[in-house]
């Protein structure tokens, strides 16, 4: 949706026909749990012919917009920074994603994961107002009703660790989505590690 709204923005500000010259920028995404920083795309278009007359797929990618005349400039992040310092300070934190795995057919977290509990939670307390969603998730292996079950003890398993050390239960909600949100595809009874995983968003 943002994505969309961008374009739409952009869009605008051709359609409007100024003749002082406009810039648009692309800021980072938030980081993923692997460390990527998505970012989705911006097309800028004449409004007239539909054409792309600029593309932003790239993170502090920027354009100069004079009329139906684009330029694209890929700037560095100091660059960005620089220019744009103030409205990033200003901006709320980025929320942060932390996945944790488990063990097949059970509560208990395989040790990698277990010995990311202290980092999570000092990235819980280190954010003031600070909101946790904690959501499960199962493999294919059993039943469909017995997955959602597990993926629910799963996230409150998480949820509870979190409690203990110090959270307030009001921050944290726990919820489960069984095995309707695969991030490896596979077919029934296939068991997965990756898809045995609790999502855990810090915001």
């Amino acid at each position: 949706m943002r994505t969309r709204s961008l374009t739409l923005f952009a869009l605008a500000l051709l359609a409007s026909g100024c003749a002082s010259r406009t810039g648009i920028s692309l800021l980072p995404g938030e980081t993923t749990a692997k460390g990527e920083k998505p970012v989705g795309a911006l097309a800028v278009l004449d409004p007239e012919t539909g054409e792309d007359l600029a593309v932003l797929d790239a993170a502090n990618a920027s354009a100069g917009i004079s009329g139906k005349s684009v330029k694209r400039k890929d700037m560095s992040a100091e660059a960005m920074q620089a220019k744009y310092g103030d409205l990033l300070s200003a901006m709320p934190e980025q929320p942060r994603l932390f996945v944790l795995y488990f063990k097949e057919g059970s509560t208990e977290l395989v040790d990698e994961s277990t010995q990311l509990i202290p980092d999570l939670f000092d990235e819980v307390k280190r954010r003031p107002g600070v909101d946790v969603q904690v959501v499960g998730h199962t493999d294919t292996v059993g039943d469909g009703d017995g997955n959602d079950r597990l993926s629910v003890k799963r996230a409150e398993e998480v949820r509870d660790r979190l409690i203990g050390l110090g959270l307030d239960a009001s921050l944290v909600r726990a919820s489960g989505r069984g095995e309707r949100e695969l991030v490896e595809p596979t077919a029934d009874d296939v068991a997965s590690i990756f898809n045995r995983r609790v999502e855990v968003l810090v915001k």
